[in-house]
């Protein structure tokens, strides 16, 4: 089952918004988490995040 969801963080101070993406999405993390160019600016940036389930 996938599940998208949105997370604009464009108001957010640049040094902030890897980890407030990570900590929304993947809190606690199971297994790898994949990150995928979407988007790649110059104006917007949008990246598509995964995560694993656990290993088998």
């Amino acid at each position: 089952m996938s599940v998208a969801t949105r997370l604009d963080v464009r108001s957010e101070a640049p040094a902030g918004r890897h980890e407030l993406m990570l900590e929304t999405h993947f809190a606690p993390p199971v297994g790898d988490v994949t990150w995928e160019p979407v988007e790649t600016g110059p104006e917007t940036w949008r990246v598509r995040i995964g995560r694993l389930g656990p290993p088998a």
